[in-house]
């Protein structure tokens, strides 16, 4: 198992924090670490993910802007047929709240998430 390696520059993945965690303070420089203690804050991702027998959507995937939660739209069956079973299409829906540093909310969260689907979609 490999423990460690030399690197000049290191691509991560796992977020601000973890990527600090796993490298080490050492190597980042002090404004960016003080920023990073300051401002940046871990918040919640809702999924929502729902099928239906016809197709809703012209696209396979889109980011949405404008909405209070809703920020994109995924068709993955659009894509790859064998996600859904045969005459279904399975959607996902990405929403985060405006803050997620204090309570979430969640029921309250994911009918708003809905609502703004709603919106998006319909128009309404």
């Amino acid at each position: 198992m490999v423990t460690s390696c030399a690197a000049t520059a290191i691509v991560s993945d796992l977020g601000p924090h973890a990527t600090v965690a796993l490298a080490g303070r050492k190597p980042f420089q002090q404004s960016c670490l003080a920023r990073l203690d300051r401002d940046v804050r871990p918040t919640a991702i809702l999924w929502l993910h729902f099928s239906s027998d016809e197709p809703v959507l012209d696209y396979s995937a889109i980011a949405v802007c404008g909405t209070r939660r809703v920020n994109m739209l995924d068709a993955p069956s659009y894509d790859c047929p064998d996600f859904a079973p045969p005459g279904k299409y399975l959607y996902t829906v990405g929403a985060a709240p405006l803050d997620g540093r204090g309570d979430l909310g969640h029921a309250g969260a994911g009918r708003i998430a809905q609502d703004g689907l709603t919106r998006t979609h319909t128009g309404g």
